[in-house]
């Protein structure tokens, strides 16, 4: 027969214990070290992650990965160049915006529209465009204070100009 414990050595306080003295021990290693204290039975892996829980410690069990050190900055990590996901911080898509405006506006002077390189409904490309048009100004007009009745009716217009478009 086993020698008995103090009430106080729980299953619960050997747990809080162990994970105490060793944040990453899932149920296997403290069942382990259970065992080789001499004590009977096992420890449950629920009450095992219960007490993480209480602990705080839930979560990826995983340790730190190990880092290497480089001695040459030549061996840096390359940025990674593929696509990037997620959503654009407000300042790049206001620098996309721009860009956009000024290659229109640039086009615009040297006379090429978006329907000269569209060749397939004339009609269509002619409405795309004026659409388009229409968003730019109304952006233009966002811009200024004041102007509330111009916004809505050329939000009106261009909702009469979708319904055409279909």
């Amino acid at each position: 027969m086993p020698a008995t414990v103090a009430r106080d050595q729980g299953k619960s306080t050997f747990i809080k214990q162990t994970l105490f003295d060793d944040q990453y021990a899932n149920s296997a290693k403290i069942n382990e070290l259970w065992t080789e204290s001499g004590r009977d039975g096992s420890i449950s892996t629920t009450l095992v992650n219960k007490m993480r829980s209480e602990m705080g410690l839930t979560g990826n069990l995983r340790g730190v990965r190990g880092t290497t050190k480089r001695s040459a900055p030549a061996e840096a990590k390359r940025p990674y160049t593929g696509k990037k996901r997620g959503r654009k911080p407000k300042s790049a898509l206001a620098t996309v915006a721009a860009n956009a405006t000024e290659d229109a506006s640039a086009s615009a002077r040297i006379g090429l529209t978006a329907s000269a390189f569209r060749g397939r409904n004339a009609r269509l490309n002619r409405l795309v465009d004026v659409e388009a048009d229409i968003d730019r100004l109304l952006f233009k007009v966002m811009g200024l204070d004041g102007l509330s009745e111009v916004e809505d009716t050329l939000r009106q217009a261009r909702r009469l100009l979708y319904r055409v478009i279909g």
